[in-house]
């Protein structure tokens, strides 16, 4: 559940700061990671489905916090400093793990 909230806090952001196209792409990704993990998993029954499935939305998360986290400035590409608390993936860390706290 935890996964499910997140990216559809992330993907409302995404379409606040006008990056639907970016959004689309994402979502035919995870429509295709879905298809992929349910079509692999089911040759070990109903468990294997949904273990393939709920590895596509764990993907999905991480593809849209990644997105919304650098639409929003808290992610880089290029990262200024290697140690965890002083550059900006420390933030983005805090952004998708329950808010920013400054």
């Amino acid at each position: 559940m935890f996964f499910l909230t997140g990216y559809k806090i992330a993907s409302t952001t995404i379409r606040a700061k006008g990056a639907v196209n970016l959004l689309a792409v994402t979502q035919v990704t995870y429509a295709l990671c879905v298809l992929l993990g349910a079509v692999i998993g089911c040759r070990w029954g109903l468990g294997g489905a949904a273990l393939g499935v709920g590895i596509a939305v764990i993907l999905q998360y991480v593809f849209l916090v990644s997105l919304a986290a650098r639409l929003l400035g808290y992610l880089s590409s290029r990262r200024s400093s290697p140690h965890p608390s002083h550059g900006s993936s420390a933030a983005s860390w805090r952004w998708s793990l329950g808010g920013l706290r400054t």
